[in-house]
């Protein structure tokens, strides 16, 4: 074997081991194959038992996201066109009324977290106070 056929293998050999991972690089525990039906299959998902890591050639992650943008896209075209227009309004209301819940759920905690500061500022009055009148 010549020096430039062996250069040549070993650079073959580390990117097939970069695109074919099989240890995990958290744990270093071995890595399986994802097999989904949901998922197409020229997309190719490794996943570690241990860490649950999931882990993507940068090909496949490209397929992947296009593959995710594509189903969101044909999910919402899908959705609004088969909703009765009842049910759509109702999902809006129940959105705007989530809504105002959260609103109202991060007052009434901002009101306690202020509750929460003004008592820790007279403990500390009431502390330098004791030590003032020492």
């Amino acid at each position: 074997m010549k020096p430039e056929e062996v250069e040549k293998f070993s650079i073959e050999k580390s990117i097939k081991s970069l695109c074919q991972p099989s240890i995990c690089p958290n744990d270093k525990s071995p890595l399986m194959l994802l097999k989904d039906p949901l998922i197409p299959k020229d997309i190719v998902i490794y996943y570690c038992e241990q860490c649950f890591g999931m882990w993507l050639p940068l090909d496949s992650l490209r397929k992947y996201k296009a593959y995710q943008r594509s189903r969101k896209e044909s999910f919402n075209k899908e959705s609004r066109e088969n909703l009765p227009k009842e049910l759509e309004e109702k999902i809006d209301l129940l959105l705007k009324k989530g809504e105002e819940d959260l609103k109202k759920q991060n007052e009434f905690e901002l009101d306690y977290k202020m509750s929460q500061f003004v008592s820790v500022v007279l403990l500390i009055l009431k502390i330098l106070s004791y030590f003032i009148k020492r």
